[in-house]
C-alpha cells in the first residue's frame, strides 16, 4: 500500500507518504505529521489479528468436521445401498415363497378334489358291489329252492 501507484510520483522507490513527509520538512510548510499507524490501529490490528486467527482455526475445526461429516455421510450412503439391497433380495425371497405357497395350496386342493371324487366313486362301487352280491345271494336262494324243488318232484315220481 506504501507504494505510490500513481504515475505523477516523482520516484517509483519512495512511497508517497514518505515523500510528502520529506516535501513538508523540505518547504517548511506548518503541517503536523500525522503517524501512519495510530495506536489505536495498531491494538485494532493485533485484536483482528487474534480474530483472524481464531476464524482461521474454526474454519479448519470446520473442515475437519467438514470431512468427518463427508466420511460419515459415505458410509450412510454405502450402509443404505446395502440395506436397499437387502431389502429387495427379501422382497424377492418373500415373493417366492408365497408363490411357493399358492402352488401348494393349488396342489393340496386338486389333490383333495380327486380325493373327493374318488371316495365318491369307491362309494358307487361299493353299493354296486354290495348290489351284486345281495342279487347273487338272491339267485342262489332262487337256485337252492329250484333244485329242492326239482328233488321233490323227483321223489314223488
Amino acid at each position: 500500500m506504501e507504494r505510490d501507484s500513481r504515475a505523477w510520483g516523482i520516484d517509483k522507490e519512495i512511497p508517497y507518504h514518505q515523500w510528502v513527509a520529506e516535501r513538508v520538512n523540505q518547504v517548511k510548510l506548518p503541517f503536523r505529521r500525522i503517524p501512519t499507524q495510530s495506536r489505536n490501529e495498531e491494538q485494532n490490528q493485533d485484536i483482528e489479528l487474534g480474530e483472524v486467527k481464531k476464524l482461521k482455526e474454526e474454519v479448519a475445526r470446520l473442515k475437519e468436521k467438514n470431512v468427518k461429516m463427508a466420511d460419515d455421510l459415505l458410509g450412510l450412503q454405502h450402509s443404505y445401498a446395502d440395506l436397499n439391497r437387502e431389502y429387495e433380495e427379501k422382497t424377492e425371497a418373500y415373493e417366492g415363497l408365497i408363490k411357493k405357497q399358492r402352488a401348494e395350496r393349488d396342489y393340496t386342493h386338486r389333490i383333495k378334489q380327486d380325493l373327493s371324487a374318488a371316495n365318491k366313486e369307491l362309494t358307487m362301487r361299493v353299493q354296486e358291489r354290495n348290489m351284486t352280491l345281495l342279487v347273487e345271494h338272491q339267485w342262489k336262494n332262487l337256485y337252492e329252492d329250484i333244485k329242492k324243488d326239482k328233488q321233490e318232484v323227483v321223489k314223488r315220481l
